[in-house]
């Protein structure tokens, strides 16, 4: 798995998690809402770290917690 994927599996799994819609993230976060769907739909391979950062901050979570999670065990060189 790559460490797009996992990012990308990451937050959908925390929004459930959180019982999040992408659009309250988007509020919360102050990320647009086609920023995170483009991301999560696969429409753009690529999420900045000042993104992940804010949709973290969404969701109540350091940076630390967001990586802690065991999917990233599973990240291999693209």
């Amino acid at each position: 798995m790559t460490l797009i994927e996992a990012t990308r599996l990451r937050i959908i799994s925390l929004l459930e998690k959180k019982h999040f819609t992408q659009s309250e993230l988007s509020t919360r976060s102050c990320v647009s809402k086609t920023t995170i769907n483009d991301f999560l739909n696969r429409k753009n391979s690529n999420i900045t770290l000042i993104t992940l950062f804010h949709l973290c901050k969404g969701l109540n979570i350091d940076l630390e917690e967001f990586f802690s999670d065991n999917i990233f065990d599973k990240v291999v060189d693209d």
